[in-house]
């Protein structure tokens, strides 16, 4: 199905175009053919309204504040342990992205990575400090936001059953 623009009415298939280049959607869900894209942001808060959550960068938001003044790996590790519940439902949400979805071959790629090379601090914290650098590094807030939706999932995958464990 192609989504359509709740503000402009543009689709996937026929995109805004503006001094920063064409749109991209900041909110988008598939199965009821609507989202709101990068040129109508100012239509986000009665999509999140409407739809009752809060956004991916807030959620993500909320999860750094979560994680302030953890710093050693274990304890980083234990603290996204104990938020699995939160780092799963965000998870799911980056998941339904159209960049998400694109970026399969990387993660694929970066999970296999990951799974069988030992790092220090163990696998959790490994895709944590990848995801930060990631974000760090991140040359415009686009590829910040990108980094969250595309990594968000593989930390989730590599959270323990248990919260102690």
């Amino acid at each position: 199905m192609i989504a359509e623009c709740i503000g402009c009415g543009c689709t996937d298939m026929c995109a805004c175009v503006s001094e920063d280049g064409p749109c991209y959607w900041l909110r988008v869900d598939y199965s009821r053919g609507e989202g709101v894209c990068s040129c109508c942001s100012e239509r986000v808060a009665e999509w999140d309204a409407e739809i009752g959550r809060k956004s991916i960068d807030d959620q993500f938001i909320e999860l750094m504040d979560a994680l302030d003044g953890y710093d050693s790996p274990e304890a980083i590790s234990q603290r996204l342990a104990e938020l699995q519940g939160p780092i799963r439902e965000l998870a799911a949400a980056c998941r339904q992205t159209v960049l998400f979805n694109r970026a399969q071959v990387e993660f694929q790629s970066t999970k296999t990575d990951i799974e069988l090379r030992p790092m220090e601090g163990g696998s959790l914290f490994a895709v944590w400090y990848l995801l930060m650098d990631r974000i760090a590094r991140s040359p415009t807030k686009f590829h910040m936001r990108s980094s969250v939706r595309i990594l968000l999932p593989l930390v989730a995958d590599f959270l323990p059953e248990d919260p102690n464990a």
